[in-house]
């Protein structure tokens, strides 16, 4: 396994908020665009056609900050990512969120996804997030080779 630092992968990362900060030894920042709360139920088939994703609503910002309960929230990156052909990444969560006593969950980012991924926020007690705060780090792993692309329904997500 070969980690890409991000330093070479200059245009695959758009919209950040400072890159002298955001890049680290091994990854690079991602920032808080939003968070969300889930609305309704999700569920999850062996083919995905019946498959619902709940809805969410954006939380509203307090003196540029969101108040979080305990429980499950979605968080919009600002960044936008293209995985390069020959890597997947992955989104590790900043160690001081764990310190805090929540986590940042998210799937591998598959060869050729672009977009303004996402991740589920799990927080265990009372916690305040400022806006375009660092709250996760994406690492990129190169593959041996060239991989298929990916072409799902999540391709260039939360690009406007």
């Amino acid at each position: 396994m070969t980690i890409i630092h991000p330093s070479f992968l200059k245009g695959n990362i758009q919209e950040f908020i400072n890159e002298s900060d955001q890049i680290q030894q091994a990854g690079f920042d991602l920032t808080v665009k939003s968070i969300e709360m889930f609305q309704g139920n999700g569920r999850l088939t062996l083919n995905n056609s019946d498959r619902i994703i709940p809805n969410t609503i954006e939380l509203p910002l307090e003196s540029n900050f969101y108040n979080l309960q305990a429980g499950g929230y979605i968080v919009r990156y600002n960044e936008i990512v293209e995985i390069p052909s020959d890597a997947i990444a992955l989104v590790l969560p900043r160690s001081s969120l764990m310190r805090m006593g929540s986590s940042l969950h998210s799937a591998v980012w598959d060869p050729g996804y672009r977009g303004r991924g996402m991740a589920l926020l799990t927080v265990t007690h009372l916690l305040q997030i400022e806006k375009n705060s660092r709250i996760g780090q994406i690492i990129f792993i190169k593959l041996n080779k060239v991989a298929s692309q990916y072409s799902g329904i999540y391709q260039d997500e939360g690009i406007e």
